[in-house]
């Protein structure tokens, strides 16, 4: 009986070695990167091949957030029957707060290399959760105001 798992794992490792040598016209590194970097995690993560990959992906994160953002908001401003100019001043200056506050966060442009731009989006994409989340407040709020 012993005899007969020896010699399956025997075949098993010449079979997984055959296999693993066929494929060697990608290193072993290479795949393992490849593999990482195709994974839905890595993509959702923007965890990526290439830097620019890797920019392209947060901004497009970015993008997905800001369009929910811009949903939200009209929801509420169109919901609103007073107060809608405050509402909106209000939106506009938390823009520019975010806009700047990545701007100082990320570093300036010139010199900031290649990963500058996933840096400057994943800000951008960070600080537009979070006013996500203060809208859904918003929403949830029946008076004028509310969320303190």
């Amino acid at each position: 009986m012993n005899n007969f798992y020896l010699a399956l794992i025997f075949v098993l490792s010449v079979c997984f070695i055959t296999t693993v040598q066929a494929d060697n016209s990608i290193p072993i590194k290479a795949r393992k990167a490849k593999d990482i970097a195709e994974s839905p995690l890595a993509k959702s993560n923007c965890i990526l091949a290439t830097q620019r990959e890797m920019n392209e992906c947060t901004a497009e994160q970015f993008k997905n957030s800001d369009d929910d953002l811009n949903h939200l908001y009209k929801e509420k401003l169109d919901a609103l029957t007073v107060n809608r100019d405050s509402f909106r001043d209000m939106q506009r200056a938390w823009l520019v707060f975010r806009d700047k506050a990545c701007i100082y966060e990320a570093g300036p442009r010139e010199g900031g290399g290649s990963i500058w731009p996933s840096q400057y989006f994943n800000c951008m994409k960070y600080h537009t959760k979070k006013r996500i989340e203060d809208l859904k407040k918003y929403i949830e709020c029946t008076q004028n105001g509310c969320p303190g």
